[in-house]
Parts: structure tokens; sequence; C-alpha cells
């Protein structure tokens, strides 16, 4: 269940922490975006253009940051499918 509002019709939500929902948008493209949402209010989310991206921030940002966590929810869903 989500945390926060997030009104994007291709957007699904892969999972939630404490702190931040994570969503994939299903464009239909190759390399989809992926959206870190940490508040309600429209400006309260972060993309990247895709999960190599986003991976190349969490070695950046750390292993404890929204980038990271999200990478590890996305791997988790593809391993389990």
């Amino acid at each position: 269940m989500a945390l926060f509002a997030h009104d994007c019709p291709r957007c699904r939500l892969v999972g939630s922490t404490n702190r931040v929902d994570v969503y994939i948008c299903e464009t239909g493209f190759e390399d989809r975006s992926i959206s870190i949402r940490f508040g309600d209010e429209p400006h309260e989310y972060k993309c990247m253009g895709g999960l190599e991206e986003t991976r190349r921030v969490a070695v950046v940002t750390g292993i404890d940051g929204d980038y990271a966590v999200a990478v590890r929810m996305i791997d988790a869903e593809r391993a389990a499918a």
C-alpha cells in the first residue's frame, strides 16, 4: 500500500518503506522511468530515467539512500518473477 498520493495512471507501485514509495512508469519503453515519492505534494518526488541510471546514482548516494532502496526493491521483484 502506498504511503503517498501518486496520480500517474502509467505508474505501478513496486513497494514502500517507512519513508518512500517506489514506482515504475510503465510507458512501454525498454528502460522505464523510476519515481521515488516522499510526500503527497506534486513536487515531492524524485524521478530517474531508468534502472541503470538509478543504479549509478545509488552507488554515489550510498547503500541507505532512496535510490539504493529503489534498486533493491526492483531487483527483488524481478528475481521473484
